[in-house]
C-alpha cells in the first residue's frame, strides 16, 4: 500500500465515477443532499464522507484521494485479518498482495468502504469465541458495521439487514438471554437509512432514483457501451499457453470471472458443512462465500472487464476454502501457490511502474489533481481547462449550470467532472446524464 501511494495519488483524473466523486464532496451539504438533491448510484457515504474531508483539509483532489487511500489501507488490512483467522500468517500476508496492489482501483471507491464495513464486522464476530458462549459485545460490534455497509453500495442496506438476522438467528443458542443487542445493533443502521430515505428524499424520488432505474434502464449494454466480459476472460486465462505469465489485468479479468464464482460456492460449503456446531467460524465461512458471489454478481452487469472488486471478498474466501481441505499439505500448497502467483504478478508487472511516482511528482493542481497532459483528448488537462473557461465567459459566477452531450451513450453519459472542474453547482439533480 505504502509503495503504491504515490502512483494512486498521481492517477489521472477520471471524468467518470471519479468526476462524480469529487462533485458529490464538493457540492455535498444540508442544503443538497444525496438522493434528493444530487443523483448517485452510489450509497450515501462517499457524498457524506467527502464533503467532511473537504471542510476540514480544503477542496481539492489532495485531500480526497489521500483519505481513499487510507481507505484502502484499512480495507486490506481488513482482508489480511479475515485471511489471518482461517490461514497461518505469511499465506494471509500473501493472499492479501493483489487487493494492496494490481487490485486496487480508485474508481471503485464505493465497494472500498463497504466491503472494508463487511470484513471488519465479520473479524469481530471471529473473534467473538468459540465456545458455549460467545461475546455479545463483539457480535453486536461485527453486526453494527455490517449493518453499516451501505456507506458506498447502497442496495446492501436490505441484504446487510437480512445478514444480520441470519447472524443472530444462527448464533441464537451461543447469545443467551440478551441475544437481542445484536439484533438491535445490526438493525439500527438500515432502519436510520431508511428514515432518511422516507423522510426526507421522499418515497417517489426514493423509488425511481434507487430501484426503477436500476433495474430498468442501467443493466441495458446499449446504454452503456460496455463490452462483454466472457470472451476477453477466456483469452486473459489462456496467457500462459501463449509463454507468458499473467499481467495484473489478465489475472484480475480471468480470476474474477470463473474463479470467483468457483471459491465462492467452496467457501459457502465449507462453512455449512460445520453448520450443526453453530460457531461464529461456520456462519463467517458461509458469508464469505455468499459475498463473493454477491459481488460476482453485481460486477457482471456494471464493470465491464474491470472487476477489480472481486479480489476484496475472493482472497479472504480462498483461505476459507484452503482451510476446508483435510490434508494440512493441501491447504499449504493452495496457499503457497497462490500467494507466490499473486507476489511474482505484483513484482514482475506492477512494481516497476512505481520508480517514476516516487522520483518524478508533477505539479500540483488543486482541481486536476497531479496532472500529467500527455494524455489523450479525453483525460487532457489542458482540454477540461480550455472547457471550464468557455463557461466562465458564458455564465456568472456561481450559477448552476447542466451537462449534456451530443452522443449521450455508453461511458460518455456520465460526466460529472464538468461540475468540479467549473465550480458551478449542477442545475438537477441528474449529474451524471
Amino acid at each position: 500500500m505504502v509503495a503504491g501511494a504515490p502512483a494512486s495519488l498521481q492517477a489521472r483524473l477520471n471524468p467518470f465515477d471519479g468526476g462524480l466523486l469529487l462533485t458529490l464532496a464538493r457540492f455535498t451539504s444540508w442544503d443538497r443532499l444525496p438522493y434528493r438533491d444530487l443523483w448517485t448510484l452510489y450509497g450515501p457515504g462517499p457524498p457524506a464522507f467527502g464533503s467532511l474531508v473537504m471542510r476540514v483539509f480544503g477542496s481539492g483532489t489532495l485531500p480526497i484521494r489521500l483519505s481513499y487511500v487510507a481507505l484502502h489501507a484499512a480495507l486490506t488490512l481488513g482482508v489480511y485479518a479475515i485471511s489471518r483467522r482461517y490461514a497461518p500468517r505469511w499465506a494471509a500476508a500473501l493472499l492479501a498482495v493483489p487487493v494492496a496492489t494490481f487490485g486496487y482501483s480508485s474508481n471503485h471507491f464505493h465497494f472500498a468502504g463497504s466491503v472494508a464495513l463487511i470484513l471488519w464486522g465479520l473479524w469481530f464476530i471471529l473473534r467473538s469465541g468459540g465456545g458455549d458462549r460467545v461475546s455479545i459485545r463483539q457480535v453486536a460490534t461485527g453486526c453494527f458495521l455490517i449493518g453499516w455497509s451501505f456507506w458506498g453500495r447502497y442496495e446492501l442496506a436490505p441484504i446487510a439487514a437480512a445478514g444480520v438476522i441470519a447472524v443472530w438467528v444462527f448464533l441464537a443458542p451461543r447469545l443467551g438471554s440478551r441475544g437481542w443487542i445484536v439484533l438491535v445493533a445490526g438493525l439500527l443502521p438500515p432502519a436510520l437509512f431508511l428514515v432518511y430515505l422516507i423522510a426526507v428524499v421522499g418515497l417517489d424520488r426514493a423509488w425511481l432514483n434507487l430501484v426503477e432505474y436500476p433495474i430498468s434502464y442501467y443493466p441495458r449494454p446499449y446504454c452503456r457501451g460496455l463490452p462483454p466480459v466472457w470472451g476477453p476472460a477466456v483469452g486473459a486465462l489462456s496467457a500462459p499457453l501463449r509463454g507468458r505469465l499473467w499481467t495484473p489485468d489478465e489475472l484480475t479479468l480471468g480470476a474474477n470471472t470463473f474463479v470467483a464464482p468457483i471459491v465462492g460456492v467452496l467457501a459457502f460449503l465449507v462453512g455449512f458443512r460445520g453448520r450443526a456446531a453453530r460457531t461464529p467460524r461456520s456462519i463467517v465461512s458461509m458469508a464469505l462465500g455468499l459475498l463473493v458471489v454477491l459481488m460476482w454478481l453485481g460486477m457482471r452487469g456494471r464493470a465491464g472487464a474491470e472487476p477489480h472488486p472481486v479480489w476484496y471478498a475472493l482472497t479472504p474466501a480462498l483461505a476459507v476454502t484452503a482451510s476446508g481441505l483435510a490434508r494440512p499439505v493441501l491447504r499449504r500448497a493452495v496457499m503457497l501457490t497462490s500467494g507466490l502467483l499473486f507476489l511474482t504478478t505484483a513484482m514482475v508487472f506492477w512494481a516497476p511502474d512505481l520508480v517514476r511516482p516516487w522520483t518524478d511528482w508533477p505539479p500540483y493542481h488543486p482541481r486536476f489533481g497531479f496532472a500529467r497532459v500527455e494524455e489523450d483528448a479525453v483525460f487532457d488537462a489542458g482540454i477540461w481547462a480550455e472547457v471550464a473557461e468557455v463557461v466562465h465567459q458564458h455564465a456568472s459566477p456561481e450559477a448552476p449550470i447542466f451537462v449534456a452531450l451530443t452522443s449521450n451513450t455508453g461511458h460518455h453519459s456520465n460526466m460529472a467532472i464538468f461540475y468540479w472542474l467549473t465550480e458551478r453547482p449542477p442545475a438537477t439533480r441528474f449529474i451524471e446524464f
